[in-house]
């Protein structure tokens, strides 16, 4: 069926015709749109704020407009967005932190009320004993086949939105000073508390000491060999033994630095009279790697490399036939058939305690000062039990 369309000349909405007399005589005559016809006349005020024009199609609502002293939709629109902007604030009467409210009623109302924050709110709530036990319960229904995630895993996208997250925050100042406070002392779950306490009240005695043993025993295998951290690594020498025996001395002999009382005595009794030229056999060309007697590879380094042709190591004799001695021992004997060198182990007797306190006295010998410390001690009141520890033969290894 064919139409004709002409815009209603007020409105300028489509008329649609049937007949093409009716859009003739439309046309012709400048008819309106039906909507138009029905309307009253049109009533017109300003707008109070912006001076735009207002249209009315009553009279009644002309009046109403009036008597509210209504502003234009495009300044209401205005007020509204700026009224968003306005952040209305308090403090929480608990921390002090500061709380935004997205209308002023809502601040007074909640002022009037004396609520706190989101998190002292949560604190106090977590801390309530029916809270912990719910929780709890609800913890317990979520294990295994229960957890919502049981057998699904995180897709591709997802992991790298983790990786790429923003971790600067962790590493500011502030956070760490926030982390530290909450955290140090009395804050923290295990202040004044050990593993082996926690375990002795949730398991008993016999359970505690179980675990405690097998702890040991996993630290001592993982930090042995290559699982410790300084594997394949030179630090600071080892610290002497602190108990008052013969092999807890260390210091400097001349140039040379030695780590206990036999070694000491092997530059003296040995090296000396001989004329020979050394050095220390710690440098990392002349370490070796072998498996110990449980399986797990670990690094050895003889003591000395004598007149550049032997590599020396001192030993007390009991110790020799020690399984892991005779694995260190087969490894080195290898390196030096190797690389040209002869390998030799030495024992010697440790020098007087009189002849070490002469060594002391005269420069020769300067120690560090744990043994300083302890040979002042010894010439304030040397008993012959502590001459005759010091005098016998040094266990060392």
């Amino acid at each position: 069926m064919s139409e004709w369309i002409i815009n209603c000349p007020k409105c300028s909405c489509e008329m649609r015709y049937r007949s093409l007399d009716g859009y003739n005589y439309a046309k012709k005559h400048n008819v309106s749109c039906v909507s138009c016809r029905r309307s009253p006349k049109e009533k017109i005020r300003s707008c109070p704020l912006c001076g735009d024009a207002m249209v009315y199609r009553s009279e009644t609502g002309l009046a109403y407009a009036n008597r509210k002293n209504l502003i234009c939709v495009k300044c209401r629109e205005r007020i509204r967005d700026e009224k968003k902007k306005v952040v209305h604030k308090r403090s929480c009467p608990v921390c002090g932190k500061e709380i935004t409210y997205a209308a002023k009623f809502y601040r007074d109302d909640a002022e009037r009320a004396g609520r706190k924050c989101h998190s002292c709110s949560a604190k106090e709530s977590s801390n309530r004993e029916d809270v912990k036990k719910r929780l709890s319960e609800c913890a317990k229904l979520n294990i295994g086949s229960r957890n919502p995630f049981w057998g699904k895993t995180h897709s591709k996208e997802t992991i790298e939105k983790i990786k790429n997250r923003d971790k600067s925050f962790f590493k500011t100042k502030e956070y760490k000073e926030k982390r530290s406070k909450r955290y140090s002392g009395s804050g923290n779950n295990m202040f004044g508390k050990s593993l082996y306490d926690v375990w002795l009240s949730k398991y008993g005695k016999e359970e505690a000491d179980r675990r405690l043993a097998e702890f040991g025993e996993k630290s001592r295998r993982r930090n042995r060999g290559s699982g410790n951290p300084m594997f394949g690594k030179r630090g600071v020498p080892k610290k002497p033994y602190s108990r008052d025996g013969a092999y807890s001395w260390s210091g400097w002999y001349k140039e040379y630095h030695f780590r206990s009382l036999l070694e000491l005595s092997f530059f003296i009794l040995v090296l000396e009279p001989h004329d020979c030229t050394w050095k220390s056999a710690e440098r990392k060309k002349y370490w070796v790697r072998y498996i110990d007697k449980e399986g797990v590879e670990c690094w050895h380094y003889a003591d000395f490399v004598v007149n550049d042709e032997y590599i020396v190591e001192i030993k007390p004799w009991k110790l020799l036939h020690d399984i892991d001695n005779i694995l260190k021992r087969l490894a080195m004997e290898e390196f030096c058939w190797e690389n040209g060198f002869k390998y030799r182990v030495f024992d010697v007797k440790t020098i007087s305690f009189e002849k070490f306190k002469e060594l002391c006295e005269n420069g020769s010998v300067s120690l560090d000062k744990n043994g300083m410390r302890k040979l002042e001690k010894l010439k304030a009141g040397c008993t012959k039990r502590q001459i005759r520890c010091f005098d016998r033969e040094v266990q060392y290894a």
